[in-house]
């Protein structure tokens, strides 16, 4: 086994350098965290070589190596730093250092790296010093040719010939001939372009001639190598030993480029999904007292939430949920820990106080060794609103039927009661006569009720959502004759609100109301809106006749009018179906005005006009 001294004052380096050199089964290791702990005088050459750190306690890593050069020259020496420059390195070098590796990888790229680096600086410092015997110089070299042997990265020595552009295998080692599918024996004495002939377009032809030119070990980064029998990722360090041999040290890393394609692909889906997903979707801490500060949030949620990205750096999630949400926090746990997930539907109100209704799937897993929690919000609000809505319009369907049905019922039994009195023997023929009139007009209001019916049947059919309402009066008005009429629309071209799809007969009806009553002078219906504190209100103004006072409740009723006296009944029932009313507050003789209470969630004003 080859020993080495590792000193360093990052306690956690030399806990895990230790495990992991330990782990190759090639190393036994001895640790320091101070020059001080570690052994004087010749008890330095117990060991095969030396790790050191350049910012330890007392002596630096330099002065340190210059303490073991005036010991011995024959020790390998390697400083090992995470506070490096070109400046150490030199310094390092031209103090005697073997080998100048920096931290700057993850814990297992950088040992692995300083597991390769330690047989070569070994077989780099050779000469004997005083005190040192030839015994313990071929011990080394036995240990050595061991390490070398059985390290698990690939490991081939190399002489150069035809001036560098070309090198002669020396050796070759048990990883190597796994990694290569190669027989130590087969490629012993030939030459490399020949055992690898795709190694000039691989790039590592010309690193072996520069490090045998300059002596500077070369790091040939992770490529694919590919012949007519081979093929796969590897990632070469290169060195000169004092012989003039060139080692290269190399890995397969094909699984491992596997394995990063893969996690680099699968991130790029996972962003991917992220951006263009409609559903909000949120990553957070797990804490005691509720979620955490965000790990992730994409676009989406930071639209339903009304939050700007720059606000959620120091936000928690339980910050923002509503007190009815936190109050079912418990339940939420408990689901939470017993089926690793949740379904909620949850109230909420952004920061300028609108109040929003969310469907939310909540799932708890282990980030990093630590609880999160993923969410994925939808902004149901328009959904509820518009169940709410369905719901609302079949009760009033099945009250009407109800009505409708009982109505006809009673009529059906006077008109056979009329009909029996006229075919009476011996009734008078004037009486016959007014009886069969009578029965006509209630064949009539049966009529007129069926073909209201046909009408209101439709209520509820579709599935209420934003109309906008200037769009709805031109469709309404394009149905009737406005001559001498001026109709004004102004400045309701952007206002949209929630309500069923007869809301084109809403403004239709108060249209045809106002010119079959208006009387003969009316000559300006204008339509108009105003924001107030509970929503909005849209007002329909004519300067007709106006309504008289004690009839401003009772037109809305049920076959109240002299037409079919369902109109205005029928328009109070549309704009109920979304929580909309309206009444009628005008002067009488000035005009009629209906003021169309809109609640607020149920309107808004679009940005891009239609």
């Amino acid at each position: 086994m080859t020993r080495i001294l590792y000193i360093d004052d990052n306690l956690a380096h030399l806990t895990l350098g230790k495990q992991y050199l330990e782990k190759t089964g090639t190393f036994t290791v001895e640790t320091a965290s101070t020059t001080q702990e570690a052994p004087a005088g010749s008890g330095f050459l117990e060991y095969d070589a030396i790790v050191a750190g350049h910012r330890l306690p007392g002596l630096d890593g330099i002065a340190f190596l210059r303490h073991i050069r005036s010991l011995t020259a024959s020790i390998p020496f390697i400083l090992f730093t995470g506070h490096g420059s070109e400046d150490l390195a030199m310094a390092a070098l031209n103090e005697g250092a073997d080998f100048y590796c920096e931290k700057g990888a993850e814990p297992a790229t950088m040992f692995a790296e300083l597991a390769r680096a330690i047989p070569f600086a070994m077989a780099r410092r050779p000469a004997p010093h005083a005190g040192h015997t030839p015994n313990m110089d071929e011990a080394r070299g036995d240990r050595f040719h061991e390490l070398f042997s059985n390290m698990r990265s690939g490991a081939a020595i190399y002489t150069a010939t035809d001036d560098g552009t070309d090198f002669i295998i020396r050796d070759f080692n048990r990883a190597a001939e796994s990694i290569d599918h190669l027989r130590r024996e087969d490629v012993i004495g030939r030459r490399v372009t020949e055992v690898f002939p795709a190694v000039g377009k691989f790039g590592l032809l010309d690193v072996l001639s520069r490090v045998s030119k300059t002596g500077t070990p070369e790091h040939h980064p992770v490529s694919l190598y590919r012949d007519g029998r081979i093929h796969g990722w590897r990632e070469n360090f290169v060195y000169r030993l004092s012989s003039g041999e060139i080692v290269a040290l190399y890995d397969d890393i094909t699984e491992k480029k596997k394995t990063e394609d893969f996690i680099r692909e699968s991130l790029e889906r996972y962003q991917l999904i992220l951006k263009n997903a409609s559903e909000g979707i949120m990553v957070n801490e797990m804490t005691e007292e509720g979620p955490g500060k965000f790990i992730e949030i994409n676009e989406s949620a930071l639209r339903i939430l009304s939050l700007a990205r720059d606000e959620i750096d120091d936000l928690l999630l339980i910050d923002i949920d509503s007190p009815e949400i936190r109050a079912r926090y418990p339940d939420f746990f408990d689901g939470m820990n017993r089926n690793g997930h949740i379904s909620f539907r949850g109230n909420y109100v952004t920061k300028d106080g609108e109040k929003k209704c969310l469907a939310v799937s909540a799932s708890q897993f282990m980030l990093s060794g630590r609880p999160a929690i993923l969410s994925v919000i939808r902004d149901i609000t328009d959904e509820n609103k518009t169940e709410l809505a369905l719901m609302h319009a079949n009760k009033k369907l099945n009250l009407l039927a109800g009505i409708t049905r009982h109505d006809i019922k009673n009529q059906l039994l006077t008109l056979n009661a009329y009909l029996v009195l006229a075919r009476a023997p011996r009734s008078d023929p004037e009486k016959r006569k007014d009886l069969l009139k009578n029965a006509e007009e209630i064949t009539k209001n049966i009529e007129r009720q069926i073909l209201f019916t046909r009408e209101y049947e439709k209520l509820g059919t579709s599935i209420p959502a934003w109309r906008n309402v200037q769009e709805s009066i031109r469709q309404a008005a394009g149905e009737l004759d406005l001559t001498g009429i001026d109709l004004l629309t102004g400045d309701l071209e952007a206002v949209e609100i929630f309500a069923d799809n007869l809301i084109q007969k809403v403004f239709f009806n108060l249209l045809d109301n106002s010119l079959r009553h208006g009387g003969t002078d009316m000559t300006r219906i204008k339509f108009s809106y105003r924001e107030t504190q509970r929503g909005l209100e849209i007002l329909y103004e004519d300067d007709g006749v106006g309504i008289p006072q004690d009839e401003k409740e009772v037109i809305f009723e049920r076959g109240y009018g002299k037409n079919t006296g369902f109109g205005l009944f029928f328009i109070r029932e549309i704009l109920a179906i979304t929580a909309i009313t309206i009444t009628e507050n005008g002067e009488p003789g000035k005009g009629a005005r209906f003021v169309i209470a809109v609640p607020a969630g149920a309107w808004r004003i679009q940005t891009t006009c239609p």
